[in-house]
């Protein structure tokens, strides 16, 4: 009766021990068939085998624990619940509660053409101006002003350049699958093993992160992007308007801060040679005429521009380049006349190197005669 509920046990896949200690074996009858030897002891937290499917389980068994990990290897954590995952956009503070540094608005440079305006008695000069701003909002979101007279601040030319915000990272780029080596020909011993071929050459557009700079403004562009942003004004200058230093205030306008920078021209009047010529004379040669402006009343066209210094220019040559070789001024009513000692041979001309008013101006080429 022993031996079949031990096999009746064995059979159903589990064997639990009692808790308490085992019971000796009974002592062995003469003459009488042996007794099968109980197992031994085992905790009753530790089953056996692993139940079945399907099989009946004892009462007190266990499940199975499974396999179990060999020495030195590192169980395997499974995902990460979701209670240890970092907060996002969902959870903790909103990301426009954080705000990257050096993305406000600011101006690169503030460029006008024509760079040195110079207006004339009968003519008017239309300007064009290139604001290179970021940050702006809107369809305002930078304006110009153009007025006569000094800047009130430090000019945009003269501090140091705004640097630009460091670029995202760009998304990796996969590396093509490396090339098929061929098959050696008939006779071509293969490669030996472990040695690998040259990777053949990975074929790459433009940097992911260059981007052309814009000639208009875009719309959809972001805040950080650098922008062209053109005005024309509607009004032309002219002889009318005041001479000298102009500044024109380039202001960028952000969701919560503004910037104004500066940038200064000078319009200048025509100022005009007369009736220059170049005189042999003993021992050099002379030169004579008149040096005229625009007629700063208004009343006339051109008038006499006295007192003004004049360089005295010769070469020997048309290929050599221009030397000084003399200086003179003129008279009240404009005229002048320079001479220059020993140089007989070459060409002459005449250079008025202009004011902050008045434009730089050169007389025609002349040889001297008698």
């Amino acid at each position: 009766m022993t031996r079949s509920l031990l096999l009746v046990s064995l059979a159903a896949g589990s064997l639990t021990a009692p808790a308490t200690a085992a019971t000796p074996a009974p002592a062995s009858t003469p003459g009488a068939a042996p007794a099968p030897m109980a197992a031994a002891p085992v905790p009753a937290s530790m089953p056996l085998a692993a139940s079945a499917p399907g099989a009946a389980r004892l009462p007190g068994t266990l499940p199975a624990l499974g396999a179990v990990p060999a020495p030195g290897a590192v169980p395997a954590l499974g995902a990460v619940p979701a209670a240890m995952a970092l907060p996002g956009r969902e959870h903790g503070f909103p990301q426009a509660a954080v705000k990257e540094p050096g993305l406000g608005p600011a101006v690169r440079s503030i460029s006008v053409r024509p760079a040195e305006p110079v207006v004339g008695p009968k003519d008017s000069v239309s300007l064009v101006i290139d604001v290179v701003a970021r940050g702006a909002q809107g369809r305002n979101g930078v304006t110009v002003t153009v007025e006569p007279g000094p800047p009130p601040g430090p000019v945009l030319s003269s501090k140091p350049p705004v640097e630009d915000a460091p670029p995202p990272p760009a998304p990796p780029v996969p590396a093509p699958p490396g090339p098929t080596p061929p098959r050696p020909a008939t006779g071509t011993p293969a490669p030996a093993p472990g040695t690998t071929s040259a990777p053949a050459p990975v074929r790459t557009g433009a940097p992911a992160q260059l981007l052309p700079r814009q000639a208009a403004r875009i719309a959809a562009a972001p805040a950080e992007a650098w922008e062209t942003w053109r005005f024309l004004p509607d009004k032309r200058l002219n002889r009318f308007y005041p001479a000298g230093t102009w500044t024109v205030a380039a202001t960028v306008r952000g969701t919560d801060a503004k910037v104004t920078e500066y940038a200064t021209f000078h319009l200048r009047r025509e100022s005009k040679f007369t009736s220059v010529r170049a005189e042999k004379v003993q021992g050099g040669v002379r030169l004579r005429g008149s040096l005229t402006r625009v007629d700063p009343q208004g009343l006339g066209t051109y008038g006499p521009f006295g007192e003004q210094r004049l360089h005295l220019l010769w070469r020997r040559t048309a290929e050599s380049d221009w030397e000084l070789v003399g200086r003179t001024t003129t008279d009240a009513a404009g005229a002048f006349v320079g001479r220059v000692r020993a140089r007989p041979a070459g060409f002459w001309r005449v250079r008025f190197p202009g004011t902050g008013h008045y434009a730089a101006e050169v007389s025609r080429i002349h040889q001297a005669s008698r």
